[in-house]
């Protein structure tokens, strides 16, 4: 088994060489990242921890490496942001040798690299018995463009990028001990849903790029949860249909299952042909599903002319008594 030196060369080779934005990458006491002029930098950090994120069981090295680029991609694209410099620590039992590693990274930086972004550091650790992963994603984004939570305003419509619910109902194939569960197309595209989620980096810049959307969130804790912390940083209400919502895996699992990482965002009505003519151009659906109202509080559910509130019941690290690995979890 190699020494801690030996696996940062690995991880080092693996990384490539400095992209946009990065003056010096691995190799020293810490990395230099140029700053742009007229950019604001974004910066997100996201813990995944084995049992609650990921099991040894069912995902891979190459595609847990993955999932810990892929959720802070995720924070990037609801930012509007352009990633171009990550930083990755893992921690691991001894039991996990070299092998581990490097597929690790080779997961990590083919997912990075895909998206112009170069892994500059991190710290590799012994752990008594966990995985846990630190991923840092640093990126720019015009000086006072970036996507936040608190723009949104009565009247303005709400979208969803691509599916809802599918990474949960993966996630409940991968649970079930009945390998028929396993043997459908669908099953077997829901289950790589949850392990390779796809950040909407694309559609994140897009939406700043032509000022289309005015405010953003990704969907990590459920359509639920995640449109309510919209609208109390925002002040405002909104009302879904459920009729529009896209749920191929049935609307419960759409409202509340998380992991799912497809954008939740707000835009003018004026500018609805250009939403659908972004979903066109990106080959991702973007799906109207509801408005923002400032006469109702909180989120409610139309539902065949009869109108419910909607009660957040995403993943709350701190209030769930889920089992380990729960499919609304980030």
């Amino acid at each position: 088994m190699s020494g801690e030196f030996e696996r940062i060369a690995v991880i080092r080779r693996l990384a490539g060489r400095h992209g946009r934005g990065v003056v010096l990458g691995i190799g020293d006491d810490a990395a230099l990242l140029a700053s742009r002029p007229g950019y604001d930098t974004a910066i997100s950090s996201d813990l995944l921890v084995e049992g609650v994120h990921f099991r040894l069981d069912w995902a891979t090295p190459e595609q847990i490496g993955y999932k810990a680029v892929a959720v802070s991609l995720s924070d990037m694209a609801a930012m509007g942001a352009e990633p171009f410099a990550a930083v990755i620590g893992l921690a691991m039992p001894t039991t996990l040798g070299d092998e581990f590693i490097e597929a690790f990274y080779r997961g990590a930086t083919a997912l990075a690299n895909r998206h112009g972004t170069t892994i500059v550091g991190g710290d590799l650790s012994r752990s008594p018995s966990t995985i846990v992963i630190d991923s840092v994603l640093v990126g720019h984004v015009p000086e006072g463009g970036a996507l936040r939570r608190d723009r949104a305003r009565s009247g303005q419509d709400i979208y969803v990028s691509g599916e809802l619910g599918t990474s949960a109902f993966g996630f409940a194939r991968l649970q079930s001990s009945n390998e028929d569960d396993l043997a459908s197309f669908a099953s077997e595209a829901a289950v790589r849903t949850h392990l390779l989620p796809e950040p909407r980096v694309e559609i994140g810049r897009a939406l700043v790029a032509r000022s289309l959307a005015t405010a953003a969130i990704d969907v990590s804790d459920g359509l639920s949860s995640d449109l309510r912390h919209l609208c109390e940083a925002s002040d405002v209400g909104a009302i879904l249909d459920a009729a529009t919502i896209p749920a191929p895996a049935g609307l419960e699992l759409a409202l509340h299952g998380g992991e799912q990482y497809e954008l939740l965002f707000t835009a003018d009505p004026e500018r609805r042909s250009e939403v659908a003519a972004l979903g066109a151009e990106t080959g991702v659906p973007i799906t109207r599903i509801g408005r923002l109202d400032y006469t109702v509080v909180g989120v409610w559910l139309e539902t065949e002319g009869t109108r419910a509130r909607l009660e957040p019941s995403g993943y709350d690290h701190f209030r769930s008594t889920s089992p380990a690995v729960d499919p609304t979890s980030r």
